[in-house]
């Protein structure tokens, strides 16, 4: 089977984590050691990228390069994060434990709510 890169897929997943992690296309540029002009170029599906520009992006939004490639669907059949998955690791990162088991609380309070 042939694969060719969906490289407009690429770019809306690079938008999307970028987004997630409240980063500006400058930001994620500097990490990436490329310009903010070739990362919009990027997202827009206006340009393609080396392999190596793809691994320095992913680096940079701490993804893996198949969570690029891939959509929630097939990130989920391969048992891996979703997008919902890395939003939520993204903003638990910033929280303390006493505010984790505060949220595991309110989680808990609400799926008791939901399944009435």
């Amino acid at each position: 089977m042939l694969y060719t890169l969906d490289y407009g897929q690429i770019g809306k997943r690079i938008k999307q984590v970028r987004k997630m992690k409240s980063l500006s296309q400058n930001a994620l540029a500097e990490k990436a050691e490329v310009t903010p002009n070739f990362i919009a170029k990027i997202e827009g599906n206006n340009t393609h990228m080396s392999i190596k520009t793809l691994i320095n992006i992913a680096n940079a939004l701490e993804v893996s390069i198949d969570y690029l490639f891939l959509d929630d669907k097939n990130m989920l059949e391969q048992g891996k994060k979703t997008s919902n998955d890395l939003f939520i690791d993204t903003m638990l990162q910033d929280f303390s434990e006493s505010d984790k088991e505060l949220l595991i609380d309110m989680i808990n309070i609400f799926k008791v709510y939901k399944n009435k």
